[in-house]
């Protein structure tokens, strides 16, 4: 979604109903403490982003994509998915 500089979208009201017991509306648009990365005030293209992480993830394991799936934590089925997604390919055999 583009938003027009100095406007903001409109923010919708979560529902209480359902939530886990102590857990608040809040809680889920709070930074969480052990998620490493923040979200740059430009923002970002999340498909590059998401296309990097499997690039990684398939280089750190050799193209082992039970083993990068599980880095990712994601099924081996969505990662075989982004991968025809990205038009990513492994070696030649």
């Amino acid at each position: 979604m583009e938003v027009e500089h100095g406007m903001m979208p409109e923010v919708r009201t979560i529902p209480t109903s359902g939530m886990p017991s102590g857990a608040s509306p809040s809680t889920a648009t709070e930074p969480r403490a052990s998620f490493p990365f923040q979200l740059p005030a430009q923002g970002i293209e999340l498909e590059a982003v998401e296309r990097a992480f499997v690039v990684q993830a398939l280089d750190r394991t050799s193209g082992n994509q039970t083993a990068a799936a599980r880095l990712l934590g994601i099924s081996r089925y969505a990662l075989r998915n982004r991968i025809e997604k990205f038009g990513l390919r492994g070696p030649k055999s």
